[in-house]
């Protein structure tokens, strides 16, 4: 159990409970086919929500859609509050205010005789820049909802060419008019409201926006979904009716196929049952028609004791916090006792008729793809690799001996402007080992890398059990005579490999050799997990100084920079880029 939940109180736990059974009870009503404007206006939440104030940027009227977005953005925890610019098909942007996310909400259609391809293309990117220097806020980017020729090759290259732009997200309004078809247009709506939107329009992608691109834009994506076995994966309970007569009916089957896909794009797939665990294993080595294996899944508790304590233990193996899993039983009085001992989980009740679970994990919140990188589809084979791990050191004779099997790389890369996006995750989302806790902005790293001054690292590690990916990162600058090292963040993943010192101590001498400074100095946040990282710091540097509440300073000369124990044996790789 958590720390967080060790401290709840009686009130807080029932909040917590009655928060999770008003999700589920909301589940029918938001992703319902379609939804009922009806039905969405009784929905009040009943758990807290973070406010966010959105600036619009358009050409075109955003009212019609802006007007549903707050009901499903409720769902993912935000509360929505819109603002407007002017009607400007120049983008001059006259009229920027801060904000936590700007939209730009563009008819395209007013360009064609003026602009098109990739003049039009290279026109919106040198605003989208102009827009990012005067607001830090990230955006959401429309693209254009025609189908044809034309407007796809549109699309793509706009696709494209913003992944190069940092803090900008794709909306593909292309897919809704698909999905529509011609009901996405009512020209009707044109002559009394000046926008062709129909009212389903309007509809899809107010639920689009409010449940998948704000979301996506605004927070991480979730890590992990904990799902139930009986009457959640299939029909029936395994211990009572027997294995051969457990039914897989057309939405498990569809549900299993999802979390399949879930899984192979970098969330972590776990199982909380009350089953024996010998029955699990059964299930899936008897039941060759289910589309999911053992094998897909990450970690399994499988015994009789709560559900909140498997959710636990899972966490605690996955190391990684409650509040990046998705829960998802068929029983409400699962769901809630889970909510109420782990504040923060997402929870999703599942078989929760007519809208069946598929349906919802379609569009749930933080669930989407748009933030998977690399190391999310490594993270899985990762975790597979630290078992082995395990096995090995408990065989080995000393820690050497373990260290010299794992045959362990670690490739630096300077200044790597394409990774700015897994640099911004690893300062958003780790805890344990987080020296600054600065959690910088994807835009605020772009312009790190841009400027001579500062100095910005990644660590890749592998070895002969799996690929980590990218797992620390490092922001710093020059200053006089001195490195100053802002933040330094290392994934809990590369945690019990002994390689912290080692990652450290490189990346301090190779970047003070670079930047011929003879001094460095380490800035130090106390944060309430980070006392990790604290106590690595202490090993290598020797004590700090205090500068202020919670923070304190490491200094250190190159020359008194120690051997790193253990550097043997690890190969080590640089890479310079725009250096």
């Amino acid at each position: 159990m958590n720390k967080i939940a060790e401290n709840l109180t009686d009130d807080d736990r029932a909040g917590e409970h009655h928060a999770a059974l008003a999700r589920a009870d909301w589940q029918n009503a938001l992703f319902a086919t379609p939804p009922s404007r009806y039905r969405l206006s009784q929905l009040k939440p009943q758990w807290p929500l973070t406010p966010l104030n959105i600036q619009v940027y358009r050409n075109h009227p955003f009212e019609f859609v802006a007007g549903q977005v707050p009901v499903f953005a409720a769902y993912a925890g935000f509360d929505t509050h819109f603002s407007y610019s002017d009607y400007d098909d120049t983008l001059a942007f006259t009229d920027t205010v801060a904000g936590d996310l700007g939209i730009l909400w563009l008819d395209y259609s007013r360009y064609d005789a003026s602009m098109e391809g990739e003049q039009l293309l290279d026109w919106l990117l040198e605003r989208i820049a102009r827009l990012g220097e005067l607001s830090p806020a990230p955006l959401l980017v429309c693209n254009r909802a025609p189908l044809d020729e034309r407007a796809d090759a549109f699309n793509r290259r706009l696709a494209d060419r913003l992944e190069a732009v940092a803090d900008t997200f794709l909306c593909d309004l292309s897919a809704i008019r698909k999905e529509l078809g011609d009901d996405y247009f009512d020209e009707r709506n044109l002559a009394l409201a000046g926008s062709p939107l129909s009212n389903a329009a309007c509809m899809e992608l107010a639920r689009s926006f409010g449940l998948e691109w704000i979301p996506a834009a605004i927070a991480p994506r979730l890590k992990s979904i904990v799902v139930d076995l009986d009457n959640t994966l299939y029909a029936g309970v395994a211990e009572e009716d027997g294995i051969a007569a457990l039914r897989l009916e057309d939405t498990h089957r569809a549900l299993q196929e999802q979390l399949a896909a879930l899984a192979a794009s970098g969330i972590l797939l776990a199982a909380c049952t009350k089953n024996d665990p010998e029955t699990v294993q059964r299930i899936f080595r008897e039941r060759r028609d289910f589309p999911l294996g053992i094998e897909n899944f990450c970690c399994v508790s499988a015994n009789w004791a709560s559900k909140a304590r498997g959710v636990a233990d899972i966490a605690g193996k996955l190391s990684i916090g409650t509040d990046a899993m998705l829960f998802v039983d068929d029983n409400p009085a699962e769901i809630a006792a889970v909510a109420s001992a782990h504040p923060g989980i997402h929870t999703l009740l599942a078989g929760a008729s007519p809208v069946s679970t598929v349906d919802v994990l379609k569009r749930f919140p933080r669930l989407g793809s748009r933030h998977a990188r690399p190391e999310d589809s490594l993270r899985a084979a990762d975790l597979r690799a630290n078992r082995l791990r395990a096995d090995i050191r408990a065989r080995a004779i000393d820690d050497s001996e373990y260290l010299a099997s794992l045959d362990m790389k670690l490739a630096f890369h300077l200044n790597p402007a394409r990774l700015r996006g897994r640099l911004r995750e690893l300062s958003a989302k780790t805890n344990r080992f987080n020296t600054g806790l600065r959690r910088f902005s994807e835009r605020e790293i772009a312009a790190r890398l841009d400027n001579d001054e500062d100095i910005v690292v990644a660590v890749g590690l592998r070895d002969r059990l799996s690929d980590s990916g990218i797992i620390a990162a490092l922001f710093g600058h020059h200053k006089r005579d001195a490195v100053v090292i802002d933040e330094i963040c290392i994934s809990c993943r590369a945690l019990g490999r002994e390689l912290e010192a080692v990652i450290l101590l490189e990346m301090f001498d190779r970047i003070m050799h670079l930047a011929d400074a003879p001094d460095l100095v380490v800035r130090f946040t106390e944060g309430p997990k980070n006392a990790t990282a604290a106590q690595c710091l202490d090993s290598v540097l020797g004590s700090a100084v205090p500068t202020g509440p919670g923070l304190r300073e490491y200094h250190c000369q190159r020359r008194n920079l120690p051997e790193a124990p253990g550097r043997q044996y690890v190969r080590i790789l640089w890479e310079m880029h725009n250096a």
